[in-house]
């Protein structure tokens, strides 16, 4: 169980997984339409993916990350800069694939435009 606040929005449900990203490709197993996708807005796309009560909630998460038309009812999908995630149990999660101890509170923002790369 979870609560995610973005945008004076405040999410709270229990889900059994969840993406913060700015890519086309989630864990090289989920992929996000292209459209959807700006490398250089400053926003992350999220994914949020409720734990399902029946079969048809299973079934519908299903089509609706293979079709990419993500049904409220499953999955939250939104855009924000930044989130503020506080779980019910300090649970572990992952930094770019790397361990991230569990904590009370998770702040994760986009600082747009924040170094420059010359080439």
């Amino acid at each position: 169980r979870m609560k995610i606040v973005h945008d004076d929005i405040t999410l709270e449900d229990n889900y059994i997984w969840g993406a913060v990203c700015n890519s086309t490709s989630i864990g090289g197993m989920i992929r996000l339409d292209k459209e959807l996708v700006d490398f250089n807005d400053g926003l992350f796309e999220v994914m949020l993916i409720k734990s399902p009560k029946t079969l048809l909630d299973l079934t519908k998460i299903v089509v609706s990350i293979n079709t990419q038309v993500y049904d409220p009812e499953v999955i939250h999908f939104f855009q924000a800069d930044e989130l503020f995630i506080y779980p019910e149990t300090e649970i572990p999660w992952t930094l770019d694939g790397e361990y991230a101890p569990g904590s009370k509170e998770i702040h994760i923002k986009n600082y747009h435009n924040a170094i420059q790369i010359l080439i």
